[in-house]
């Protein structure tokens, strides 16, 4: 196994990519494509970015409220300044040229910004941030599930429900809904339900061995269909690189591996 940290980026246009075909069952697809439409990303990489450019590429930069934030496995982005949040496309065009280039120093280590992701902004209370980190061990995979999310959520290990899946094993609905929700609204938890399952899927057969999302937002503002909708606001992932030869078609040709940041 060779563990590889994929980009923010990479890591959300993957789940867009694989998320609804891994679910459990038709009714938890069909569930799934009411909650969760995707995650609209742009990558801004580059000396001099055409913005321009970048915008005629993603029409709904001028019609949403933006996130921006430096995309080169950097941890605590926001408790660093290094996330910028509702904006529109001039301020965060901006933002990005202004910091594109320059030296800042993260835990002790000084590296330079030069790739940077741009997003939806999304409002949402507290209450609506979720954690989830699926993780391999020896003994298998552990989900790490807690119903306080966001930038404050602590000491994950000591608080997160956890459910254990033996190699070669797979949760099912009851399973994850017993082991990790028990903290969740009645009426959040068939989604989540559907996504934690979906979620193990796609980290088993594409490879992964770290996949964190923090926060995970479900909003009850319903989507289509009446449900909740959800959206993975923050995330963080490895791939196995030694497994390109069973995945790599799934990871597609644009995926790469970055170098740590300062390297």
């Amino acid at each position: 196994m060779a563990e590889r940290a994929i980009r923010e980026y990479d890591g959300k246009r993957l789940l867009s990519r694989n998320l609804v075909d891994h679910a459990a069952s038709e009714s938890d697809a069909a569930l799934l494509r009411l909650a969760f439409t995707g995650c609209p990303v742009l990558q801004v990489t580059g000396a001099n970015p055409d913005f321009a450019a970048l915008a005629a590429s993603a029409p709904w930069v001028h019609t949403s409220k933006l996130v921006a934030k430096p995309d080169q496995l950097i941890k605590r982005r926001g408790k660093g300044g290094l996330l910028l949040l509702n904006a529109d496309w001039e301020a965060a065009s901006a933002w990005v040229a202004g910091k594109n280039g320059t030296d800042v120093e993260v835990d002790s280590v000084t590296g330079r910004l030069n790739t940077f992701l741009v997003e939806p902004f999304v409002p949402h209370a507290p209450s609506d941030e979720y954690y989830i980190c699926i993780n391999s061990v020896r003994e298998g995979e552990a989900i790490l599930f807690t119903h306080e999310g966001g930038i404050d959520v602590g000491d994950v290990d000591a608080k997160a429900a956890k459910l254990m899946v033996p190699i070669g094993e797979t949760p099912d609905a009851a399973a994850i809904e017993a082991a990790l929700l028990g903290a969740v609204p009645a009426s959040r938890r068939p989604v989540l339900v559907a996504f934690v399952g979906a979620l193990f899927r796609m980290y088993m057969a594409l490879h992964y061995v770290y996949l964190e999302i923090n926060p995970l937002v479900l909003l009850d503002a319903p989507a289509a269909g009446g449900v909740p909708s959800i959206v993975p606001l923050d995330m963080a992932a490895k791939l196995d690189e030694a497994a390109a030869f069973l995945a790599g078609a799934k990871w597609g040709a644009d995926l790469a591996f970055p170098p740590p940041f300062g390297r």
